[in-house]
């Protein structure tokens, strides 16, 4: 896939990538510690978050927030092209409190919910324009850094706009669980994330075998449920540690027993140890504590 366009720091990315013929491929069950925005310009995608299904058709926005699983399989045969956005969301310090409104639609609403927006729920045409402006560079062939973050607020209040019109029919939206009991389990999982939790507890509320139950979870999630718990609990704790919360306390409250495979499994899945989030964090704080 060629990438058309590049971008990225600490809080921000955007990708706008395309391949003219698909091949099949498939982003197994993952999670980001960033609010993502997917637009699908073209080609055939299948996207599941929280093990609900989408088929979202070109021209679809798609919304996940941090700690949201999904999955993504792209369909071979068809020109295949997307924008991708990743936003670190935290309002005081991008856009000024007053705009924290803007979270609702990726923060006010169950998991795996509502994740879709077509382009009938959005009031004309400017929410494209927005996403289309951030992937266009500058006369020199550079990333418009000014012109990202005007169009990304732009957008944000568009897809907020989106999100109260329909407010009034939620339950219309094409979410479908894959079915009951999977919904129940990924729910009860979610209800006791930082608890102890086990393959064969989770089988003992439910009343059905481990090897069942492990078919159900990986069927909905495409994950084994140990990963799902493990990917959710680090993305909590880095959310913890990220807002000033010292390792050792975010581990602890967000299930981890022993500090150092968390230690491992947090370097091994952020490219950074838990320490140097926490460090950036108080420098945020008070930058004389860097010097």
């Amino acid at each position: 896939m060629s990438e058309l366009f590049g971008f990225g720091n600490d809080r921000l990315w955007v990708h706008h990538k395309r391949v003219e013929v698909a091949c099949a491929s498939t982003l197994y069950m993952h999670a980001h510690d960033m609010m993502e925005i997917y637009y699908l310009i073209s080609g055939n995608v299948e996207f599941s978050v929280e093990g609900n299904r989408y088929a979202p058709q070109p021209g679809d926005v798609m919304i996940v927030r941090f700690g949201e699983t999904h999955t993504i399989r792209v369909l071979p045969g068809e020109p295949y092209e997307r924008i991708t956005v990743h936003l670190s969301w935290d309002d005081s310090k991008r856009f000024g409190s007053e705009y924290e409104i803007l979270s609702e639609p990726f923060l006010r609403r169950g998991l795996g919910k509502e994740n879709r927006y077509r382009p009938c729920d959005f009031e004309g045409i400017h929410w494209r324009s927005c996403l289309l402006a951030m992937v266009k560079p500058t006369r020199e062939g550079l990333p418009n850094v000014v012109g990202i973050g005007a169009n990304l607020l732009a957008f944000l209040s568009e897809l907020y706009t989106a999100y109260q019109n329909r407010a009034q029919s939620v339950g219309k939206e094409e979410t479908k669980a894959t079915d009951a009991l999977s919904a129940d389990l990924i729910e009860y999982v979610n209800r006791n994330l930082f608890a102890p939790l086990s393959a064969a507890a989770v089988s003992r509320e439910f009343h059905i075998s481990e090897a069942h139950m492990n078919r159900i979870f990986r069927k909905a999630t495409g994950s084994s449920l140990w990963k799902y718990i493990r990917v959710k609990r680090l993305i909590a704790a880095r959310n913890k540690i990220c807002r000033g919360v010292s390792a050792q306390n975010a581990a602890i409250t967000c299930g981890f027993g022993d500090y150092s495979a968390f230690f491992r499994a947090y370097k091994a899945t952020f490219g950074i140890g838990p320490q140097e989030d926490y460090r950036k964090a108080i420098r945020a704080e008070d930058p004389s504590e860097g010097k």
